[in-house]
């Protein structure tokens, strides 16, 4: 299994959409995470400006992506 979007609806603000782009090597450490929004091009998510939350959901995300 591979990530390939993920999504956090909000109750008091837009839903945030994000694609995740990795090479085509699953064990591969490499890769991209963009946020899309609906009314501009894609921006390419810096990891440190995440919150621990969200960092956490991608920990848990690429584990996943290795699991037998």
């Amino acid at each position: 299994m591979i990530v390939r979007k993920a999504w956090i609806p909000s109750a008091s603000g837009p839903e945030r959409n994000f694609t995740v782009e990795s090479p085509n090597e699953a064990l591969s450490p490499e890769g991209s995470v963009f946020e899309d929004f609906p009314d501009r091009e894609r921006v390419v998510v810096d990891p440190f400006t995440l919150d621990e939350s969200f960092k956490e959901m991608i920990h848990v995300a690429s584990m996943c992506n290795v699991a037998t």
